[in-house]
């Protein structure tokens, strides 16, 4: 009897001590800002004019659509493919803008991270011709995710350039902050 009195004073103390474990020590704690980096290459892209009947109507008002989908690779993603699209208003002959974008990323194992983006472009001309390249500057920020990205919330900026005809890539930096765990739910 004194053994079994002893048993149930240690599992008492034991339950106790497990009630008084903090949520950050397993699932659903609150997840730490990591920095966010990588870099994509398009295979494919292009731009829709407002006389394409594939024009989205939520650009009406634009001078076109862009888009853009290829491979690269991000931390906390991997390896990833990736679709891209915004609506463009020209500024300038040089100058372009865009909003109301949105990249995807999708990683090998099938979860998604979405951002919102937006920045500002300038062409290359050279003298005379049409232009052959481009460069770009902009932010995004974290907008839906699946997977372990469900929660995940974050910002930062980007840059790239992309050639006529030829590659676009795009360098992202920034913080993120998502919960692993979530992916295993």
């Amino acid at each position: 009897m004194r053994r079994f009195t002893r048993f149930a004073a240690l599992l008492t103390v034991v339950v106790v001590v497990m009630a008084g474990v903090s949520p950050a020590s397993g699932k659903g704690h609150e997840p730490k800002e990591v920095p966010f980096k990588g870099t994509t290459v398009s295979v494919e892209w292009g731009r829709f004019l407002p006389e394409d009947p594939d024009f989205p109507a939520e650009c009406d008002g634009y001078t076109w659509y862009f888009f853009a989908s290829g491979t690269g690779n991000v931390t906390h993603l991997g390896k990833v493919d990736f679709e891209l699209g915004h609506c463009t208003a020209e500024i300038s002959e040089e100058f372009v803008v865009w909003e109301g974008g949105t990249i995807t990323f999708t990683a090998a194992n099938g979860d998604t991270l979405e951002i919102a983006e937006s920045g500002e472009s300038e062409l290359f001309f050279p003298n005379p011709g049409p232009p052959t390249g481009f460069t770009y500057v902009g932010e995004w920020e974290v907008v839906d995710g699946t997977g372990r990205f469900v929660h995940a919330a974050g910002s930062g900026d980007f840059d790239g350039f992309g050639d006529i005809p030829g590659d676009v890539v795009i360098d992202f930096t920034g913080m993120i902050s998502y919960d692993a765990s979530d992916g295993a739910k």
